[in-house]
């Protein structure tokens, strides 16, 4: 029997069996508000604590069930301990599956993180310390604390130009804020003087430089060039037949959180000066000094051109130190350190000789790392001096410059 409208009852009516079957025993079953909505009391209200539902094989909804409110509750463990499909629930129309969860407790201290380690399992990483990150642990199996090295983004750059592969010969023309960096075998990346950064891994397999220029003849070699940091003195050129000094090397500057230079070369190198040239159509007189670099706290001074039979050659490049690395920081703001200077030209005797131009001085580098795999070549070799025609000497080879290593520990 189904419930259709309450029953009226009237005045002085006799209650009967039949009666109480009908409006009392069949329409308790149901349960409807005059205006369709239920409302039920507040059971503290009538001596109770809870409203218990043994069992409730099937709900039937017809439109939307609204939530108006529900006290707020903790969660603790994620213990999955089963499914209730929305299948189960007859009436509603969507909806998706509900995964039970064990309460249990999981996270006890303010801070702490929880994840998984597994498809139904979760564990606690407790709170870090205060400025510490989170990372993936060396196994890349679960989540921990790290503590941050000292000044670490402002060294590093915060890689804004991405993971970065050099597979062709690649200039630069501005500072670089790498996220990763690779460099293929045999690929040159040329710095121009500017700066590298790698927020994470360094992988050189093939050369990073930043050279002074070789010449083969009078004119001397071009210094390597200035970008945010000094480049190199400019070749001395030579006084008619003689050879032309090298060009200076110059500063490569690299920060780099890894580093892995296994096979690679890194190289700030002076060009090599040329040997003489023509004897006949060489005149009396020396050749011009190379260029200098100044202030220059670690660049090498290029050599000095080869005179022709007595006739002095042009001096070398010289390098004006006005102080040495006192901090990373501090080369970093100020760029104090220069490339190295160019060599000298060589002189000429007209019948009698022709010296040999002087080579240019290696440059400078630093490299600024936490951890490093490998090191393999890291130069600043000055250039070789050019070879005497007839009569002369030899050019004499530049200073080597400075390699710089520093352990950010």
């Amino acid at each position: 029997m189904s419930w259709t409208a309450p029953r009226t009852w009237t005045a002085g009516e006799i209650v009967t069996a039949a009666i109480m079957n009908s409006a009392v025993r069949d329409d308790l079953r149901f349960i409807k508000g005059l205006d369709g909505t239920v409302v039920l009391e507040d059971g503290l209200n009538l001596g109770a604590n809870e409203l218990t539902i043994n069992s409730l094989e099937t709900v039937g909804v017809d439109g939307i069930v609204n939530k108006e409110q529900m006290e707020d509750h903790t969660h603790a463990d994620a213990d999955n301990c089963g499914t209730v499909a929305h299948s189960a629930l007859t009436g509603l129309t969507t909806g998706d599956d509900h995964t039970q969860y064990q309460k249990e407790s999981l996270l006890t201290t303010q801070g702490d993180m929880p994840y998984a380690t597994g498809a139904s399992a979760w564990a606690r990483l407790a709170k870090g310390g205060a400025l510490q990150y989170l990372r993936m642990n060396a196994g890349d199996t679960a989540p921990e604390w790290a503590t941050a090295p000292s000044d670490s983004i402002a060294m590093y750059g915060d890689g804004n130009d991405g993971n970065v592969t050099i597979s062709v010969n690649t200039n630069l023309s501005r500072d670089m804020y790498y996220n990763n960096l690779t460099i293929d075998s045999t690929k040159i990346l040329s710095t121009k003087g500017y700066r590298i950064f790698v927020a994470g891994a360094l992988d050189n397999n093939g050369t990073i430089e930043h050279n002074g220029a070789s010449t083969a003849n009078g004119t001397g070699g071009a210094g390597a060039v200035t970008g945010t940091m000094s480049g190199g003195g400019d070749g001395g050129n030579s006084n008619g037949g003689g050879g032309g000094g090298g060009g200076g090397g110059g500063l490569i500057f690299i920060a780099s959180r890894t580093i892995d230079n296994t096979g690679g070369v890194i190289q700030a190198n002076g060009g090599n000066g040329s040997d003489g040239i023509s004897i006949a159509e060489g005149q009396s007189g020396t050749g011009s000094a190379g260029g200098s670099v100044s202030p220059s706290a670690e660049g090498g001074a290029g050599g000095a051109g080869g005179q022709g039979n007595g006739t002095a050659g042009g001096a070398g490049g010289t390098t004006t130190t006005t102080y040495g690395v006192r901090s990373a920081l501090q080369e970093l703001v100020s760029k104090t350190i220069g490339g190295g200077a160019g060599g000298g030209g060589g002189s000429c005797n007209q019948t009698i000789g022709a010296g040999g131009g002087g080579g240019g001085g290696g440059g400078a580098i630093i490299i600024i790392y936490d951890t490093v795999t490998a090191w393999a070549t890291e130069e600043c070799a000055g250039g070789s001096g050019g070879a005497f025609l007839t009569d002369g000497t030899n050019g004499t080879a530049g200073t080597a410059g400075t390699v710089i290593k520093i352990a950010n520990i």
